[in-house]
């Protein structure tokens, strides 16, 4: 495709029957979806959105659910994001009949961002930073168990620095590697792991950064090619660069894509898996595509808070209102 043409693609709604604010998303194929929201709700479909079943844990009707991830029809895990006890992960067996919470919160100041999976067994919890630094929590068998990363072997965080819960896109896993995006501070920043998140280095970014601005989401592909989002969630018109890119596996250095996002804040981003020059970025004001890694970025039709593309090449988008949609061409 050159950059002359017009985008392939547009996103086409489906019809959850529920008007929540879907943040967390997680795609396991194009029939298998699993959704998760405020008010404590926890859809999926393994239909391909034809029919939705309500599978919310009991008692979690006042929490926010900001992450999934899922393996299959049975296996998935939400997390929660509050302060203190309000951040929670839970887990089921059994597509969503019945939930177990695994962790909760315990520091006055505990508030959980992120929850991903590298594959069934290994996953990380990125939490804001707690006594100046960034909580992490890992799990090695399914998220049946948590434990904490040694607080020495992460970088100290830079006042009023923190992490965004926004669409669960600020933390990004690949095979042993891991990466997670900040903003809060005097600068975004990129911190990232080569052993399961058992130690950290960090690197300076690009992005714009202060009080709710900075980086909201990122993902690599398998060449270490990395793409990062974000801006100014209280302003989310401005048309300032939103959009980052490296070759480096995020190890060292951050460039500017080829100019702003065409509508502004962007708080989650994927690749396509198996065409990596094809990126879809998503946020409240609008989503866009590019089909030359990020050198250019054509406007999709909708906004939405989260994207997520799964092997098999299918790619849905969740945001508030019930807003879901899967990207047809």
């Amino acid at each position: 495709m050159t950059r002359t043409q017009s985008p392939a693609y547009q996103w086409e709604f489906v019809d959850t029957g529920h008007s929540t604010h879907f943040r967390g998303l997680a795609v396991v194929d194009r029939e298998i979806v699993w959704l998760a929201g405020y008010d404590g709700v926890i859809l999926r479909t393994i239909d391909g959105g034809r029919n939705w079943d309500n599978v919310s844990p009991q008692g979690a009707e006042q929490l926010q659910f900001r992450a999934i991830a899922a393996f299959d029809t049975h296996a998935a895990l939400a997390m929660t994001a509050g302060i203190g006890a309000d951040s929670r992960i839970y887990r089921t067996e059994d597509g969503g009949n019945t939930w177990l919470e695994v962790m909760r919160g315990t520091e006055p100041d505990s508030y959980f961002n992120s929850l991903r999976f590298s594959d069934r067994n290994n996953g990380l919890l990125l939490g804001d930073p707690i006594d100046g630094r960034f909580l992490v929590l890992r799990t090695t068998d399914g998220g049946r168990n948590w434990h904490k990363v040694v607080a020495d072997s992460m970088p100290q965080a830079l006042p009023g620095e923190g992490a965004f819960a926004a669409s669960g896109g600020c933390l990004a896993v690949r095979n042993n590697s891991a990466w997670f995006g900040t903003g809060g501070a005097e600068r975004a920043r990129v911190f990232g792991s080569a052993d399961h998140g058992q130690t950290w280095t960090v690197s300076e970014t690009v992005m714009g950064s202060r009080e709710m601005a900075g980086i909201f989401g990122l993902t690599f592909t398998g060449e270490g090619r990395g793409f990062a989002v974000g801006g100014n969630y209280l302003n989310p018109g401005l048309p300032h660069m939103t959009t980052m890119m490296t070759t480096e596996s995020g190890n060292t250095k951050w460039e500017a894509t080829g100019g702003p996002v065409s509508r502004g804040f962007r708080s989650a981003v994927a690749v396509f898996p198996h065409r990596p020059n094809t990126v879809v970025t998503v946020g409240m004001g609008g989503s866009d595509i590019s089909y030359d890694h990020g050198a250019q970025w054509l406007p999709l039709n909708e906004g939405f808070d989260s994207v997520e593309c799964a092997e098999d090449g299918s790619c849905w988008a969740s945001g508030e209102n019930g807003r879901v949609a899967i990207l047809a061409s």
